[in-house]
């Protein structure tokens, strides 16, 4: 997921179609193997947008990033892994085995 600002010309353009910044971006994930998730436009807060998407590898995600720093519309931008329920509860039984297998724990 990526939280996104536009700098100020930027934001003027983006007023006319918001439509034309989501395929934009869709058609770069596409191109770099990705996949557009969600493209939503902020009413509120610092950001004007957030965009959740997936890559194959996880290095892809920074290469988007420097793409959208590069582009020369961006003044500021968050990035946050974001994994499923279902992945969060194997990283905690993962981490409770290494627990258990340093501390010697048979519980």
């Amino acid at each position: 997921m990526t939280q996104f600002a536009f700098n100020a010309s930027a934001t003027r353009d983006s007023l006319q179609d918001a439509q034309d910044e989501e395929r934009a971006t869709a058609r770069l994930l596409g191109v770099m193997g990705g996949t557009l998730k969600s493209y939503f436009v902020s009413q509120t807060g610092e950001y004007d947008g957030v965009v959740i998407y997936s890559f194959p590898k996880n290095h892809d995600s920074r290469t988007f990033t420097t793409l959208l720093k590069a582009s020369g519309k961006i003044d500021k931008l968050t990035t946050t892994k974001l994994m499923t329920s279902s992945d969060a509860a194997q990283c905690g039984k993962a981490a409770k085995e290494v627990h258990e297998m340093l501390n010697g724990d048979n519980k």
